[in-house]
């Protein structure tokens, strides 16, 4: 997948996004998702997940660290919020590890980038050299009333 880039103007439009982006997942994927707070991770995160068939919200899992939703018979989608960690220790003591090697684990990683000695995705594809990646970034556009959506396939 090469960069994709929207424009976002509505939660309609996330909506859709959400949707269409969902159904390339099919399990054991890896979305690491960048923007600054209130842009917009966890809704989207809430929007996949609901396509995938989670009936409850999903909230953002700041002071939990983790969250777990069923989604299908024996798929589970597991949100990481790393704003409150800064190592990958840290991220290891919540059994990272180990839901990263179940494939019928789907990733959502919130706050990437606070993880500051070492390079996630790098280390995602050193632990399990074919998980699939997905980069998300959103960012503010226009005065804050649009969301600029950025999806990017991570090349190992």
């Amino acid at each position: 997948m090469r960069q994709n880039v929207h424009i976002i103007g509505s939660k309609k439009e996330m909506a859709q996004l959400a949707d269409d982006f969902s159904k390339n997942l099919s399990g054991g994927e890896v979305l690491l998702m960048t923007g600054v707070l209130g842009a917009g991770k966890t809704f989207f995160s809430n929007l996949i997940a609901k396509n995938l068939g989670v009936c409850e919200k999903v909230t953002s899992p700041t002071f939990s660290l983790c969250r777990e939703y069923q989604y299908s018979e024996g798929k589970n989608i597991l949100h990481f919020d790393l704003y409150r960690l800064s190592s990958y220790a840290q991220l290891q003591e919540l059994s990272f590890e180990d839901a990263l090697k179940n494939e019928n684990n789907l990733i959502f990683i919130e706050w990437p980038e606070c993880i500051r000695d070492l390079n996630l995705a790098d280390k995602i594809n050193e632990l399990v050299p074919k998980k699939t990646i997905y980069w998300i970034r959103i960012t503010f556009e226009n005065n804050l009333k649009e969301r600029r959506i950025v999806l990017e396939k991570h090349k190992a």
